[in-house]
């Protein structure tokens, strides 16, 4: 299963699922995370479903501030 977004910066998205313990996959063109998901996440599928609605909901805009200078953040761009 794979999630992207137009509209805030899945990169962070996937930041803070990895803070909570989740570590998903990071894709690009286009920008989006991924989890293979098996038999093992059914017992802990509605957990993975509430982080990752925390996780939309406070994650950023994205941009990044790089040497005060704020740009788009995009994987292949030195943070």
């Amino acid at each position: 299963v794979a999630f992207g977004s137009n509209v805030l910066d899945i990169f962070e998205v996937n930041d803070i699922m990895s803070s909570k313990g989740w570590h998903l996959n990071a894709l690009q063109r286009p920008n989006s995370i991924h989890i293979c998901v098996t038999l093992q996440h059914v017992p802990v599928i509605e957990d993975f479903i509430k982080d990752l609605k925390e996780s939309v909901n406070t994650g950023g805009e994205g941009r990044a501030l790089v040497g005060g200078v704020e740009r788009k953040r995009e994987r292949n761009l030195p943070l």
